[in-house]
């Protein structure tokens, strides 16, 4: 009866190591890529807010739009 419930145990226990943990590295590393996205973007629309008609100002804020 105890060796059955920790083989059971085991087989749980390299489930989450070889299902569950990989999956929530890959879901994290998504999460951080979306929130760089959402930083950039944000710069960028803030460009739009104070873009004149300075050639620097275009020049930035097109540079940012060419990053995203």
């Amino acid at each position: 009866m105890i060796n059955s419930s920790i083989n059971i145990m085991g087989y749980h226990i390299t489930q989450i190591e070889t299902q569950y943990i990989p999956l929530t590295k890959d879901i994290t590393l998504l999460t951080e890529r979306q929130l760089k996205q959402k930083i950039v973007f944000e710069r960028d629309f803030g460009y739009t807010a104070v873009i004149n008609e300075e050639d620097s100002d275009l020049k930035h804020f097109n540079e940012a739009k060419n990053k995203f």
